[in-house]
């Protein structure tokens, strides 16, 4: 088994270089704590601008905290993960691509390498308002078993976190960007681990804005079989760690003919919709 952490970090909106520092005290904690895998929340360098920043400072916001992917957060987390000798999944950041932007979680190996990226596919209607595109292909990270990455709103999402399931993922890594309204994550972090029969490993985090705590979302590891095997909530940074039990595929909770008519009936009614 693989010892996998999730840093339940505080962020402060803007404040990269803070941010930074924080990343770089967690993730050393979780190599001590004997970690293989490391989980850095949703945007760990910007702090959760999109949600605490007024309308007026967004904008420009945005441009200016937008990287290109490499750029100057992803190679500082090379650097934190060759130094920690650490996988690290992390994000989502705001990416700049062209002319387009994205919600880019990034995977980095302990040789420095990014390993792959995942633009996040389930958009919040704001996010589609200030210009966010979103991704359109499914991501794995192989390590001991095949992890599926999702974002945020992917969590809510139920077809995202179905096609890693049939697709091969064994677990399931994600990030809940802390924001105001955000009451129901547990939840529904437990009805998608349940529902595909696989873990799933969530980091929320804590947001501190003008010198303030302006909210928090509890970090969770979550085994369809053993319930709730790592927590940590509350205005405190800390790291959770936890061995992921090998993965029983006794199946979906469907059967896979059942499945594959739901997939064909959703598949027709988007394509009358004109979604697809």
């Amino acid at each position: 088994m693989t010892l996998i952490a999730v840093a339940h970090l505080k962020t402060r909106i803007g404040a990269k270089r803070t941010n930074m520092e924080h990343v770089k005290n967690l993730v050393k904690e979780a190599r001590e704590k004997g970690a293989k895998l490391v989980v850095l929340p949703s945007m760990f360098n910007s702090g959760p601008i999109i949600d605490y920043l007024p309308p007026q400072r967004l904008k420009y916001s945005l441009k200016s905290q937008a990287e290109r992917i490499p750029g100057p957060s992803t190679e500082q987390l090379t650097t934190i993960a060759i130094g920690t000798s650490l996988y690290i999944v992390a994000g989502p950041i705001i990416e700049r691509a062209g002319p387009k932007l994205f919600l880019t979680t990034i995977i980095v190996g302990p040789d420095g390498g990014i390993l792959g990226k995942y633009r996040k596919i389930a958009l919040s209607p704001k996010e589609e308002q200030i210009g966010i595109s979103s991704g359109r292909e499914l991501v794995y990270f192989n390590l001991d078993r095949k992890y599926g990455i999702l974002a945020e709103e992917d969590i809510i999402t139920p077809e995202i976190a179905r096609s890693l399931k049939i697709t091969g993922a064994d677990s399931l890594i994600t990030s809940i960007r802390v924001k105001p309204g955000n009451k129901f994550t547990n939840y529904l972090l437990i009805a998608r681990a349940i529902e595909n029969n696989l873990p799933v490993i969530a980091a929320g985090g804590i947001v501190e804005n003008q010198g303030e705590i302006a909210g928090e979302v509890a970090s969770m590891i979550y085994d369809p079989r053993e319930g709730v095997i790592g927590f940590a909530e509350g205005a405190e940074e800390q790291v959770i760690v936890a061995d992921l039990p090998k993965t029983i595929d006794n199946g979906l909770l469907v059967t896979a003919n059942s499945l594959k008519l739901a997939v064909t009936s959703l598949c027709k009614i988007a394509r009358n919709r004109d979604i697809i």
